[in-house]
């Protein structure tokens, strides 16, 4: 399947930004409105002590879509959950304690 520039840009942000570390160990996915928040900010850190920077983007609703379909082609039981937050730093710092608490 081909996806949008903006999905494959997901995508890429995904694979190498640390915070996506944080939904492939919880598997959650925050809603659409927190998650464009992260990709707004146009920054993430990454391996090595590197950052990754990017043009701050949006997904739409379908883009979205198309987003989580691509995420559960190695995340089978990924769930979207805002966990009653609206901001992405709220909602991260949470997934991130529950996954610390797991050890």
């Amino acid at each position: 399947m081909r996806y949008s520039k903006k999905v494959e840009l997901a995508w890429s942000i995904a694979q190498k930004g640390m915070t996506f570390d944080i939904v492939r160990k919880s598997g959650l996915l925050p809603t659409i409105g927190i998650l464009n928040s992260f990709f707004y900010c146009g920054v993430d850190d990454a391996a090595s002590d590197l950052t990754i920077r990017w043009d701050p983007f949006v997904l739409s609703p379908s883009e979205f879509d198309e987003f989580v379909e691509r995420l559960r082609s190695t995340m089978r039981d990924l769930r979207i959950d805002d966990l009653g937050f609206k901001e992405f730093g709220d909602w991260f710092s949470v997934v991130a304690v529950r996954i610390s608490d797991r050890r």
